[in-house]
């Protein structure tokens, strides 16, 4: 693989500057990887153009997003997980599922996409594994948190161990 140095130089230098750029928001601090995602848009080829994709900027963004899925497993707190908690996760998850897959197969049904199954499980898990990390920095799943919100955490969980 050859190594592009000004690619790599850019990501180091938007992944440095992702912590500065989010304390400089006023009254709430957005969550980092929100950040670091919006910089990467801005710098990426979809904007700006002055980060390129090349096998090494690839390699490190697959790196980045299984980073982020594992460190959705490490907000699960087990014993937020078991009783109704889980009940309601699993529930929900099913519910999701379905609903996916209803989606999907209209849209095959009204020839938009070729394969039902696959973007039904598309639909139904891309979200929530992005999310964990993003509410967790937000402290919305915390102990501290609202009875409200405790039910997201091990959906979100559930989904992941899917």
């Amino acid at each position: 693989m050859q190594i592009d140095l000004a690619a790599l130089v850019g990501i180091i230098a938007l992944a440095a500057a992702a912590p500065i750029v989010a304390d400089l928001v006023p009254r709430t601090a957005p969550p980092l990887v929100v950040v670091e995602i919006v910089l990467g848009i801005l710098a990426g080829p979809s904007a700006l153009d002055l980060v390129h994709v090349t096998p090494l900027a690839d390699l490190l963004s697959q790196f980045g997003l299984a980073f982020l899925f594992f460190l959705a497993g490490f907000e699960l707190e087990p014993e937020r997980v078991r009783g109704t908690p889980a009940r309601l996760a699993v529930t929900t998850w099913f519910a999701s599922l379905a609903l996916a897959f209803a989606i999907a197969a209209g849209l095959e049904a009204a020839g938009v996409i070729v394969n039902w199954l696959f973007v039904g499980c598309a639909l139904s898990t891309t979200a929530l594994g992005t999310l964990t990390p993003i509410c967790a920095t937000r402290a919305t799943w915390r102990a501290s948190s609202a009875p409200s919100s405790w039910p997201r955490a091990p959906s979100a969980s559930w989904d992941r161990s899917c």
